[in-house]
């Protein structure tokens, strides 16, 4: 995404090629996965929003994330942890549902990121890890991403 995409929008696309123009969000898997492209790219994405991640503990990881080494630069997590200088870097939002099944990692992850002093926006409430929780608060995502980019702007 950071390496490939992000470049070739940019050379065909009228952007604003500068990291504090570029968000990256998603949900579910894409949260995750949005996450940690932002961690691992802290230069090429100012805003990060991770709409009901889906984090597993390690024995429940699907195979595609590789073995252990793999794994760790792929885990949100694990990048917390061992890189809270870089986290810092972003503006970031955790929103998820009281009833998701994945309940039990992203108050880890929050817990997480309280602990190494991350700034972040945490958000909380009644719901499942469904497209009807994802559809009761799609409204206040572009919010989230629109307050962030004008912070960036201002003087």
């Amino acid at each position: 995404m950071a390496d490939d995409v992000v470049p070739d929008i940019d050379k065909h696309y009228r952007t604003l090629p500068a990291r504090d123009d570029r968000a990256i969000g998603g949900l579910s898997m894409g949260a995750h996965g949005a996450l940690q492209i932002a961690f691992n790219h802290p230069d090429t994405f100012a805003i990060v929003g991770a709409h009901s991640p889906a984090f597993r503990p390690r024995a429940e990881v699907p195979a595609y994330f590789g073995g252990d080494e793999e794994f760790a630069p792929r885990d949100p997590m694990q990048l917390v942890a061992a890189h809270p200088e870089i986290v810092r870097t972003p503006t970031i939002r955790l929103d998820f549902g009281l009833q998701d099944g994945f309940h039990a990692g992203q108050l880890l992850f929050e817990e997480a990121l309280v602990d190494q002093g991350i700034r972040h926006e945490f958000h909380e409430g009644p719901g499942d890890h469904s497209n009807i929780y994802w559809t009761a608060h799609l409204g206040e995502y572009p919010h989230f991403y629109d307050a962030n980019f004008a912070a960036f702007a201002a003087p």
